[in-house]
């Protein structure tokens, strides 16, 4: 029988860390369409309530850690990105674009790994550079 004396004490294991890159990378992937929050988890080895937790405060804040302040451009600095123009190039048919789209991919380095996106949208995109901006990995 198991008396209190016997089982181990699981406040005695220490807390795992995880790096805001890491917590990023996967609540980027779970907000991904067809992405399963329990398949990201298992395959990363973490609960799937502690990733439902990051993503919600992903959602509420814009942030996957409170450890960092949440970070806003503000009207009066203005973000600078490098823009390189070209010639005006006649649009291509609709089912070249789709093509073109399937096979966009973004690549992220990170000290600890590589974030790969493939045929990412706009608004996932727009969610990593903020999170970038906001967590001083740009």
């Amino acid at each position: 029988m198991d008396t209190p004396e016997n089982k181990s004490d699981w406040r005695s294991t220490p807390r795992r860390f995880y790096s805001p890159e890491f917590k990023l990378m996967l609540v980027l992937l779970a907000l991904q369409p067809g992405a399963t929050v329990a398949d990201i988890a298992r395959r990363h080895q973490v609960n799937d309530n502690i990733l439902f937790n990051w993503i919600r405060l992903y959602r509420r804040e814009g942030r996957v850690t409170r450890r960092q302040p949440v970070t806003v451009l503000s009207q009066t600095q203005p973000a600078l990105i490098p823009v390189q123009i070209t010639q005006q190039v006649a649009l291509a048919p609709p089912s070249d674009i789709l093509a073109s789209v399937e096979s966009c991919r973004c690549e992220v380095a990170f000290a600890r790994g590589h974030l790969i996106l493939t045929a990412p949208s706009t608004e996932l995109l727009a969610a990593l550079v903020h999170e970038l901006i906001a967590g001083g990995g740009v």
